[in-house]
């Protein structure tokens, strides 16, 4: 004799209830007769009462907990009956479910994740033990029952997206106040590949945040102009910077996006484009259009200087590159061009050629500013400060 089971699902789970009834049914040939309540109940019932002679008629109830039915007190007012009862149970949840979300009494069954096949063999073999049928367990089934399931998940969120976001297309109706709210809209028409909806949507946000992400999904995409336009919207220079960085590890050294990004960012935030060119010459960038421009874009000294600097903690001192930094701290600021000759001395690199190349520049362009680096030098280095004492007497 078959073994009546209750399934308790709410409406939004329709098609998951349908995928569990149908792949239980085949993996138990006949041994299993589930109720499904929409299938049941024809035009015209009361189905109040159906639901209540089917409840009195089954000998367990399987529980289809989800996010769509957990807030709805209808399922578990169906597992209650069974549960006064004494009679079996079967709770099956999504991964996204968790034990204390449950009422306490639930909480103590064995509950089936319905994505994962080890659970569900375990479920498999506790409604065989109900049916004591001599059959063997259908192990074999469980993979089957997990990637319909899957497949079932998936095509219900499709059609809840539908309904939940389709109705702010074309502003047929106001969108939300919450970013958050607009992230999952804008998610939708973007990931259906509506970019006129997405973009409408996008800009009404405030938060950079998930503009970034949306940025990094149109790059992995290949839609570098997509990815343009997002960014364009982005208010932060730390985020831009971020953009411009991604977009040089992508290889769009000489796209108009990164030229773009440069040139706000050079306008916003000088030590975020300090970073941008300690990426290009990290990166062995120096000789691209894009590290000229930077360099152009370059008006902060103190900034500036703090490229030098790195070029020294990074013993590339002797690089071509650091002498035109040097020169244009030369010609700008006399100061920082100080402040960097003070900084070869903290790293104990007074003593290099590339130094006392550098302590002459400043001489040459200012002997105030050079006597304050003799008179550290003098107070460190002795043997040094005599070597160059004649530079502060020219």
């Amino acid at each position: 004799m078959a073994i009546k089971l209750f399934l308790s699902y709410t409406n939004k789970d329709k098609k998951l209830a349908n995928t569990v009834h149908r792949v239980l049914n085949n993996s138990f040939e006949g041994l299993l007769e589930i109720y499904l309540a929409h299938a049941e109940i024809k035009a015209g019932d009361k189905w109040k009462e159906e639901i209540k002679n089917a409840l009195d008629s089954c000998h367990a109830i399987i529980s289809l907990i989800t996010p769509n039915s957990i807030e709805r007190p209808w399922i578990f007012i169906e597992w209650s009956s069974f549960w006064m009862a004494d009679k079996p149970f079967f709770v099956l949840a999504t991964d996204d479910i968790l034990p204390r979300q449950l009422v306490h009494p639930m909480q103590d069954a064995q509950i089936t994740t319905i994505t994962d096949e080890e659970t569900v063999k375990g479920l498999f073999l506790r409604l065989s033990q109900l049916s004591k049928d001599k059959r063997a367990v259908p192990y074999h089934k469980a993979n089957e029952f997990v990637v319909s399931i899957k497949s079932a998940l998936a095509e219900q969120r499709e059609d809840n997206d539908r309904v939940n976001f389709e109705k702010y297309r074309n502003i047929h109706e106001v969108l939300p106040i919450l970013d958050s709210d607009k992230q999952k809209i804008a998610a939708y028409f973007f990931n259906n590949g509506d970019e006129k909806e997405f973009l409408r949507v996008l800009r009404t946000i405030r938060s950079d945040s998930y503009k970034t992400t949306f940025s990094i999904q149109a790059l992995d995409s290949g839609f570098l102009k997509l990815f343009g336009e997002i960014v364009d919207s982005l208010i932060s220079s730390e985020h831009k910077q971020e953009m411009a960085l991604l977009l040089l590890e992508y290889g769009y050294d000489d796209s108009e996006e990164l030229r773009r990004l440069v040139i706000d960012v050079a306008s916003k935030n000088q030590a975020h484009l300090r970073r941008i060119v300690q990426f290009l010459i990290e990166n062995g960038n120096t000789d691209s259009n894009i590290f000229t421009l930077v360099f152009e874009k370059f008006t902060n000294n103190n900034e500036l200087r703090k490229i030098a600097e790195m070029l020294i903690e990074n013993n590339r001192e002797n690089d071509f590159l650091f002498w035109e930094f040097v020169e244009v701290l030369g010609n700008r600021n006399r100061a920082e061009l100080r402040n960097l000759c003070l900084y070869f001395i903290r790293q104990e690199k007074h003593k290099t050629e590339v130094f006392k190349k550098t302590i002459n520049l400043l001489f040459e362009r200012n002997t105030k500013e050079g006597q304050k680096v003799l008179d550290e030098l003098k107070r460190v280095d002795i043997e040094t400060y005599q070597e160059l004492a004649h530079l502060g007497k020219a």
